[in-house]
């Protein structure tokens, strides 16, 4: 009886230091990871021209794309229908239109 209790410790501790083997691996791992990551920021942080000409190049697509969707978004509030009721609303065509219609930019 006693030896079966010593090999169920025995088993036991080597479950354990393989565990601790597994997290020691996975905490190295992470180890290079933070290095590899607070290099790149170094190196960033040392070169803001870099940040500077990125932004650059794609301030323009992104100012574009958020233009367009404004403009359909503006297109969309302007079609609601008016009902013919005055709340105060963007009212661009006649009082007896269905829908509100304007071709001109706000």
């Amino acid at each position: 009886m006693e030896d079966n209790n010593l090999t169920d410790i025995k088993e036991l501790l080597l479950l354990l230091n393989k565990n601790i083997e597994t997290l020691t691996e996975r905490v190295d791992n992470m180890e290079k990871t933070i290095q590899s990551l607070n290099d790149e920021c170094v190196m960033i942080n040392n070169n803001p021209d870099l940040v500077d000409t990125i932004y650059e190049t794609v301030k323009k697509p992104i100012s574009y794309i958020k233009n367009k969707i404004n403009e359909v978004s503006l297109q969309q509030y302007k079609s609601v229908p008016n009902n013919g009721e005055s709340d105060g609303m963007l009212s661009c065509g006649d009082e007896d239109d269905d829908f509100v219609k304007c071709d001109e930019k706000v």
